[in-house]
């Protein structure tokens, strides 16, 4: 392995990098003359010694870890055997990494790929996942020239069996990788089924013998495409979770990273419960968004007025229905079923209105505004065809698409959606998203409610901006000192809006690597995710600098205001 010594001091000394000699080159080993960094994450401590990234831990006490490390281990013996020289960016000899953030960590590690210009960069993961039922393999990678890669692990993983899929997905660090870079889940820790296969020598060896084998097959084999176009994304069978997929702007990036660290503090409440959950968060001026389970159908109950007030609204501007005229046998008019239905969450004025509408209309009216996976099939307050099996859905991406529309003025006609829009602001369930943000900020919501299920779906103004975020609670019960799923939503709402408050700086610097500072104070290494917290709403200067050892300075200041996400780079060159 050729690496300069300054390089592998610094990774000795960075946090306990265990570097092992290459083998002799022979004709049989097809690695031969490669280095590859494998990095079993988490198991990070502070300077005081504090586990700041334990990483997950399974019901029956299987730590994601521990898991990781010992395929990691796996893993080395086998790419050795191939002529590989190997990294472990730690190892059983030296089980932890010393650091001040997990995020900078991540992206450290990943750095260190290209430093000892390895020909592949392999992080490995057991995460736990917000539903119990979720499981198998998952492998992540950012960079086209990671596709490959990530195709082979996770086929070699997989056969026979089956598991989540490949995603294009930001994962801390894998985008300073100029070498291919996956990030593999090998199981769901939180999955009873998992842990127990975790645990396991003989998973952990073929685990480690899978991958291997899917390394020499990619780092050996010519690119994609020399043999055509790279094969399609496997599609996410129910669990994903996610951020938009981006391109390498630095814009997109630094909205691929605010993303990620919103999802990472959804997941740390939801994670707390048992519960099936399903969230869109979007804003709408920037285009971040993250999600939970965003195509999972769930029952609509009472959120089935979305689709409803949708068609209501859209037969009265063709004129085929008068607002202030009640249906035959009714005494209520249109327009008050329909305040009845949004306002107060009225079934009964659902069932008057579905019935006047047609469920076929409203199904065709929701598709045309792109909720093409709400179905529509029966009056709520219909017991014998609910008996028969069906069922009103919905799913969390089709009410955010719905909502933003009605927030851009932009559903069946703009005086459509300012109605609409209206109607859902003087809605009187406040407990839910709404509880969850201050008083400035105006929220336009439907709350809905049924044994085993709560939603909220909401579009929050606030002077930064303007954002959907749709949650769904499925198979709820209310124990005694257990969580209250009540709670859950206003804690979800409130992590949302401090997140699109603050103001984030993604710093690149040339060279990489630099200390990166704010008004002269350090806030870390680049490329590094940067958060400004503003306690105004006013357009403020910031002063960044990069700064290398031999002292030489390049800075930049930049004007932000309260909710701001920025791509700022800064170059010694």
């Amino acid at each position: 392995m050729r690496l300069c010594l300054g390089v592998f001091c610094a990774l000795l000394a960075w946090g306990g990098i265990d570097a092992v000699a290459q083998a002799p080159a022979a004709a049989d080993r097809p690695l031969a003359g490669k280095t590859i960094v494998v990095d079993p994450s988490h198991g990070l401590k502070d300077a005081a010694g504090t586990v700041i990234s334990a990483g997950a831990v399974g019901p029956g006490g299987v730590s994601e870890a521990e898991v990781v490390l010992r395929v990691a281990e796996e893993l080395r013996v086998r790419l050795e055997s191939f002529g590989a020289a190997v990294v472990l960016t730690r190892s059983v000899a030296q089980p932890w990494r010393i650091g001040d953030d997990p995020r900078d960590d991540a992206m450290a590690r990943a750095r260190s790929a290209a430093q000892c210009h390895a020909a592949a960069f392999v992080r490995l993961h057991a995460d736990a996942a917000t539903d119990p039922s979720t499981r198998g393999p998952v492998v992540l990678f950012f960079t086209d020239e990671s596709r490959a890669l990530a195709h082979a692990i996770f086929d070699a993983l997989t056969q026979p069996a089956s598991g989540q899929g490949v995603f294009k997905r930001y994962d801390y660090g894998l985008e300073a990788c100029t070498a291919p870079a996956v990030s593999v889940g090998l199981g769901v820790v939180s999955n009873p089924h998992d842990e127990r296969v975790l645990a396991t020598d003989t998973f952990q060896k073929q685990a480690a013998q899978a991958i291997s084998q899917a390394l020499v097959m990619a780092l050996t084999t010519p690119a994609p495409a020399e043999h055509g176009a790279a094969p399609p994304l496997v599609s996410d069978p129910e669990g994903e979770l996610g951020e938009e997929n981006v391109d390498d702007t630095g814009t997109a990036r630094v909205l691929a990273q605010c993303s990620q660290r919103l999802l990472q503090s959804v997941l740390a409440i939801t994670n707390r419960t048992p519960w099936h959950v399903g969230l869109v968060a979007r804003n709408l001026a920037t285009g971040e968004a993250t999600w939970i389970r965003p195509d999972t159908p769930f029952p609509a109950a009472q959120l089935v007025g979305l689709p409803v007030m949708a068609e209501t609204t859209r037969q009265i501007r063709e004129g085929k229905l008068k607002p202030g005229v009640a249906p035959p046998g009714g005494t209520r008019t249109v327009f008050q079923l329909t305040q009845a239905m949004i306002i107060g969450g009225d079934l009964t004025a659902a069932d008057a209105l579905i019935g006047l509408l047609g469920l076929d209309s409203i199904d065709s009216t929701a598709s045309l505004l792109g909720m093409t996976a709400t179905s529509v099939q029966r009056k709520p307050g219909d017991v014998a065809a609910k008996q028969r099996g069906l069922e009103n859905l919905t799913t969390p991406d089709d009410l955010a698409r719905m909502l933003e529309q009605v927030a851009i003025g932009q559903s069946v006609s703009g005086e459509a959606s300012k109605a609409m829009y209206e109607m859902l602001r003087r809605h009187a369930n406040r407990q839910l998203i709404p509880a969850g943000v201050p008083a400035e900020a105006e929220v336009a919501n439907l709350t809905a409610s049924q044994p085993g299920l709560i939603a909220d779906a909401a579009i929050v103004r606030t002077p930064f901006t303007t954002y959907v975020l749709v949650v769904f609670l499925r198979d709820v019960e209310g124990r005694a000192g257990g969580p209250d799923p009540a709670g859950l939503i206003p804690e979800v709402s409130r992590a949302v809006y401090e997140h699109f408050a603050r103001t984030y700086l993604a710093v690149d610097t040339r060279p990489p690597g630099l200390k990166v500072f704010v008004n002269d104070r350090l806030k870390g290494i680049a490329p590094c995710l940067i958060q400004i917290t503003s306690a105004t709403p006013q357009a403020q200067e910031f002063t960044i600098a990069a700064r290398a050892d031999d002292g030489r300075t390049a800075r930049r200041v930049v004007v932000v205001s309260q909710g701001d996400r920025q791509a700022v780079q800064l170059s010694l060159d």
